[in-house]
């Protein structure tokens, strides 16, 4: 009976230590930019891709973090202090993959996007994964990565087009980067259509403050948005 006992509380508390983690995530790109860049025309065309290719290399660079604790948690880059970091291209990448906030009990997210107003905006994303229309494959495609054994699941987009996300049941948290959240297990890695690559690095377990969003941010749905950037968009190509 105490060897059952010991068993219990040693569960309980490594249960209770994966309430509180930071995993470390890289990006990496495996992509034809062609397609990028098909709405950007004349002289601009060249500039925007020589900008793009140096927030590539910029964003390869970089790593990302994500914060969790109980049933919240908090993606963002992680500021780089070395001698040839670019303050300019680094809020390029943050535009890129802004910070998003999960709140899972709740099943909503957030993301942050700044430079478009004053404060910034607080993005209500609709479009979160639908879990229960995931491929989830068996056992037989299976694998480690990164030390994690991992399970696979397949998102199909009105395109038809196929993300791969891996995760890990070991860590029994619904989190990941991004818009990558709510599946049965922390996302440790994401392929998709694309090209983009994003993998977990390390994670750590221990006690985080509680996760927050701002308060002086402009709160929108995220097809206004969209308009917003299409605008901006319009008024690049206009300039």
């Amino acid at each position: 009976m105490t060897k059952y006992i010991l068993f219990f509380f040693i569960f309980i508390n490594i249960t209770a230590a994966q309430n509180h983690g930071k995993a470390i995530y890289k990006i990496k790109y495996n992509i034809n930019l062609d397609s990028v860049f098909n709405d950007i025309k004349g002289e601009k065309k060249e500039k925007f891709k020589k900008t793009f290719f140096k927030t590539i290399e910029n964003t390869e660079k970089q790593k990302f973090s994500l914060i969790f604790k109980d049933n919240v948690s908090y993606f963002s880059m992680v500021e780089r202090m070395d001698s040839d970091h670019d303050e300019i291209e680094s809020k390029f990448v943050k535009k890129l993959y802004p910070d998003h906030y999960f709140y899972f009990k709740e099943n909503n997210l957030f993301k942050v996007q700044k430079g478009f107003n004053k404060n910034g905006y607080l993005v209500d994303i609709n479009k979160i994964i639908d879990v229960s229309k995931l491929d989830f494959k068996d056992g037989a495609f299976n694998k480690k990565i990164n030390g994690f054994d991992c399970s696979l699941a397949l998102y199909e987009s009105k395109d038809k087009e196929i993300t791969k996300i891996w995760f890990t049941t070991n860590i029994n948290k619904p989190f990941g980067p991004l818009t990558y959240v709510g599946l049965p297990g922390l996302v440790v890695k994401v392929e998709t259509p694309n090209g983009i690559i994003i993998s977990l690095e390390k994670i750590t377990f221990k006690k985080q403050k509680d996760i927050t969003i701002p308060d002086d941010l402009e709160k929108i749905t995220e097809e206004k948005f969209n308009e917003i950037v299409k605008q901006a968009l319009g008024r690049y190509n206009n300039n």
